[in-house]
């Protein structure tokens, strides 16, 4: 089905003045208003531990009450009429808003629980309304096209558990993930396979000799407050710790024109951060060429990061956009289960929209060309 989509993209920006926000783009022109930081770094890290022990009534009202603060400190004023214009213009164009929040200029509100975004006139999640997708946008020029492919889509899943690190079963992890998803296999949409060992340099083997589209880390990340770099934590040769930066990382799968897409989850034993190194790694991937990065914020039980999964990637494995999809499979989540993690997921995109991939053109069959034709009496 055609869809047509609008963007509004929104701007945290900081000037001698104060910070503001700006609305860069939309149906409805552009608009600026200031901007106040809505919630405390103590208080964000209360709300993810909350999601993990709320349920029912006191879950709803926990993430609609910070959906709320976080609403109101972005659009007030000329950002509102600006957004509600927007909306109405979508409406009788029956096209998709794609809300794009760009905090480049302000990255210290990267960790902010965007996508739990709540519309108390509308009484609706940003992140859960199809005809509203929100993304994290990173702002640059090239163009990145979607890239052509013929199902099965193939995913590599990293699984790295070093020593100096709390250990887990990571055989566990590793088969309840091949669990969940072995029915996009037997419908031949989708192959996993697994990097072992966990090393920098069997990833760099993996993709100079095969082609992947989907990459899926599982394991440690950190954050080097003295060097400023986020940082995943591979195995080296030897099963030990090895730290990789952002920028190495995305130098690997700069040239992996085939890559498509990186999710990054913590384990099961991750430790959370005052700064989500999964957060960071997703933005300086991007800015390094990659079409579009899922974060996970914080470790989540298998109940509620393995359906979220299953809903997710069937989706991308029928090539749907990935903005969609992940919109689709918080709905899910929310719907069937009343799940308040669903938000836990946050989706970086690049690309002005959200085709990751497209099938090739089928191949018509060449028709013969009849210059003459001879008959007998």
């Amino acid at each position: 089905m055609e869809r047509t989509f609008f963007n509004f993209d929104l701007a945290l920006d900081r000037t001698d003045d104060g910070e503001f926000v700006r609305v860069t783009a939309s149906p409805a022109d552009e608009a600026v208003g200031p901007f106040q930081p809505p919630l405390s770094q103590r208080e964000v890290t209360s709300f993810h531990q909350s999601l993990l022990t709320q349920s029912g009534t006191e879950a709803q009202q926990t993430i609609r009450q910070v959906g709320e603060r976080l609403y109101r400190a972005i659009f007030t004023g000329n950002i509102r009429l600006c957004w509600d214009e927007s909306l109405r213009l979508a409406y009788e164009q029956r096209a998709h808003l794609r809300l794009r929040l760009n905090v480049q200029a302000a990255p210290e509100y990267a960790d902010l629980p965007w996508e739990y975004l709540y519309d108390p006139q509308r009484q609706e999640f940003a992140g859960l309304t199809p005809h509203t997708p929100l993304v994290r946008h990173v702002d640059l020029k090239q163009p990145v096209a979607p890239f052509r492919v013929e199902p099965p889509l193939r995913m590599l899943v990293v699984v790295a558990n070093p020593g100096g690190q709390p250990l887990y079963d990571e055989e566990d992890v590793w088969l309840r993930l091949v669990d969940t998803l072995d029915h996009l296999a037997v419908e031949r949409k989708m192959v996993l396979e697994r990097l072992i060992p966990a090393t920098v340099h069997e990833l760099q083997r993996r993709l100079r000799n095969n082609q992947y589209h989907i990459l899926h880390y599982i394991g440690h990340g950190v954050y080097d407050g003295l060097a400023q770099e986020h940082r995943l934590l591979f195995e080296n040769e030897m099963g030990r710790t090895r730290p990789v930066n952002s920028q190495h990382l995305g130098a690997l799968v700069h040239d992996h024109f085939a890559l498509r897409l990186v999710t990054l989850q913590a384990c099961p034993t991750a430790q959370p951060a005052r700064q989500n190194p999964f957060i960071g790694v997703a933005q300086q991937l991007l800015r390094r060429g990659l079409p579009a990065a899922v974060a996970i914020h914080q470790p989540l039980p298998p109940a509620a990061h393995l359906p979220l999964a299953d809903d997710f990637y069937r989706a991308v494995a029928d090539l749907t956009p990935v903005d969609l999809a992940l919109t689709e499979a918080r709905r899910l989540r929310w719907i069937t289960a009343q799940d308040p993690t669903w938000g836990e997921a946050a989706l970086f995109l690049r690309i002005t929209d959200g085709g990751l991939f497209v099938r090739p053109p089928e191949s018509r069959p060449t028709q013969r060309r009849t210059f003459f034709s001879w008959r007998r009496p």
